[in-house]
């Protein structure tokens, strides 16, 4: 089993800014740190905000190359490139490789309040993952806690708290992901975390120990030969 390792990536809505690396928890083996800026179109939205938007937009990106919010790399164990198309991942090994990037504080349209939603749109490529937000991510000197509501390639689902992750609610919601594009998301509101997946409700949890204001995509490789995934339309409201 490889020892699990988070990548935190952002950077400008222009040429991506290369990642940075820094230690993050006492289980991890790596943080990569870029920050986004916004164009100026508006500060924290970059693209076409989703049509159908009605909350409050805290931040918003189509993360194609012409709005690359989160930042290129590649390194031994991942890599992600924004194109065309959205934001490519590719984790190359597994299981347990993680991936898990979204805006800096400051690259929000305000304050980011502790209630947020968080979706975006998800195109599995290749290989078995579970794919997600985050939300509540607290980062201190070198460790980090954050929430994760995930849901695989194979239905299951999970939601936790840590590190060292705590799980708060698990099981399998078969035939909910499909192959092409899905729309997950991310509830994290008061104690109650939800997690939707193609416009279903798929698990709810409750839970208070968590306080971060940091949210964004997560990934997790569920087999050796790793995963890769498209994400688009990275978008955080206020519920």
């Amino acid at each position: 089993m490889l020892s699990l390792a988070v990548i935190v990536a952002a950077s400008v809505c222009g040429p991506a800014a290369a990642p940075t690396q820094s230690p993050v928890s006492p289980a991890a083996a790596a943080t990569h740190s870029t920050t986004p800026t916004a164009t100026a179109q508006s500060p924290g939205i970059c693209g076409a905000v989703p049509g159908g938007t009605t909350a409050r937009v805290l931040f918003s990106s189509d993360l194609t190359d012409r709005c690359p919010a989160i930042g290129n790399f590649d390194d031994a164990d991942r890599a992600a490139t924004h194109g065309p198309n959205g934001y490519l991942v590719r984790l190359k090994g597994g299981p347990g490789l993680e991936l898990s990037a979204g805006p800096d504080r400051a690259q929000y349209v305000s304050t980011v309040p502790a209630d947020v939603r968080v979706e975006f749109d998800a195109d599995m490529a290749v290989g078995q993952g579970h794919v997600g937000i985050s939300c509540r991510r607290l980062e201190s000197g070198r460790t980090f806690t954050e929430y994760h509501l995930l849901i695989g390639t194979d239905g299951s689902y999970n939601i936790e708290g840590g590190p060292p992750y705590r799980p708060l609610a698990s099981g399998m919601e078969t035939g909910v992901m499909r192959a092409g594009p899905n729309h997950i998301r991310g509830d994290c509101i008061g104690t109650t975390l939800t997690l939707y997946a193609n416009g279903q409700r798929i698990a709810t949890a409750e839970d208070s120990q968590l306080s971060g204001r940091l949210n964004g995509i997560f990934l997790r490789s569920l087999d050796t030969g790793g995963a890769s995934i498209t994400f688009r339309n990275l978008l955080i409201t206020a519920p």
